[in-house]
């Protein structure tokens, strides 16, 4: 039975940042990111809108512990949440180290910032400490995959660092048989393509996205973005060919307080 695809709430980037939520109907109901907090009653209208309540939402997938990805996660406190084992490692730092930790990382990995933006990313990440409070507090729900890719019924989840060092994609054939990817922020829009570019600034590693992103583009036909519109790669100026995946190594999911073996 191959999944059907769904953005049940569109992401955003004003006024609020956040992210796509995407439902996938197979054997389980899964979804992709849960958006930002401040949107939680219209991601309930687009599961309404699907005749679901969250209770009927069996796993969360989290591309990556951001705030706009991750901030309505405690609507379905019974789902399985997965994430990789090295975005669960990043989530224990943050935990352990508070503030000191986001004045560490703004100094270590956002020197290109203007001094504004650094000052608005603070208060970002302010937000997201309140996010990841949750998350963390309920860590005994998440299973963490160690290695290069996970096979979830039929889906196949790859680690693909950059944006932050354990960020995700979820890949997946639909009924038609065309190839599809879940970005995250891997690819923010479809501008990112064009721009051949990362239009987040605070990626913490921009050369592993780019090579995360050139993968993609090798073997899937349309791409599901991290907060724009779904589009086709065959839309893209040249177009693209899509090649045959590279083999990976296979992966362990470890569960209870985000273990990892």
């Amino acid at each position: 039975m191959l999944p059907e695809c769904t953005v049940i709430m569109a992401g955003t980037i004003f006024p609020y940042f956040s992210s796509n939520v995407v439902l996938i109907r197979g054997r389980h109901n899964i979804l992709v990111d849960t958006g930002n907090v401040h949107l939680r009653s219209k991601l309930m209208s687009g599961l309404h809108a699907e005749g679901l309540e969250p209770e009927q939402i069996h796993c969360v997938i989290n591309t990556h512990l951001h705030y706009d990805h991750c901030g309505n996660n405690q609507l379905f406190p019974h789902a399985r949440v997965i994430i990789t084992r090295h975005e669960m490692h990043y989530l224990e730092y943050i935990m352990a180290r508070g503030r000191e930790s986001i004045e560490e990382m703004v100094a270590r990995h956002y020197g290109h910032l203007t001094d504004r933006q650094k000052t608005a990313f603070v208060n970002l990440a302010v937000l997201n400490m309140k996010v990841l409070d949750y998350v963390y507090e309920n860590r005994c729900s998440i299973e963490a995959f160690q290695g290069s890719t996970l096979r979830l019924e039929a889906l196949t989840l790859e680690h693909t660092p950059g944006h932050t060092p354990g960020h995700l994609v979820v890949c997946l054939e639909e009924p038609d048989g065309r190839k599809l990817t879940v970005t995250g922020d891997v690819v923010v829009s479809k501008e990112d393509f064009v721009n051949d570019g990362d239009s987040d600034p605070l990626t913490m590693n921009h050369a592993e996205l780019l090579e995360g992103r050139k993968r993609i583009t090798g073997r899937t036909h349309a791409i599901i973005p991290g907060h724009g519109p779904r589009f086709d790669l065959q839309e893209l100026e040249g177009g693209s060919q899509m090649g045959e995946p590279g083999g990976a190594r296979g992966a362990t999911v470890a569960g209870g307080r985000g273990e990892t073996s």
